[in-house]
């Protein structure tokens, strides 16, 4: 389940799900405000709107979470990083459901 808000670096961080994202974006973070936007839908070439599945949303809001833990961590943003730290997260979460002991 995708938070409303989350503590990062003694900030809070809300989280918004919006419909579509300009620039037809998965996800985005935005430090000044302290916001992560997670888009519900793409429109995609030679398919039109697009409604993303909660494993898509769910594996966009860990990504942009990585990318604010980059920004109060001080380092620079980096998509192949916040990818696959996304992935390992939504595995690991994925586990923890199964009720596999870790």
């Amino acid at each position: 389940m995708i938070p409303e808000s989350f503590e990062c670096a003694g900030h809070t961080i809300k989280v918004e799900m919006h419909d579509e994202l300009s620039d037809n974006r998965y996800g985005a973070f935005y430090d000044a405000p302290g916001v992560i936007k997670i888009a519900k839908s793409l429109n995609v070439e030679d398919y039109g709107k697009v409604e993303l599945t909660e494993q898509q949303m769910m594996n966009t809001f860990w990504h942009e979470y990585f990318h604010c833990c980059q920004f109060f961590a001080g380092e620079k943003y980096s998509e192949t990083q916040a990818q696959t730290y996304a992935n390992f997260m939504c595995e690991l979460i994925k586990t923890k459901q199964s009720k596999l002991p870790f």
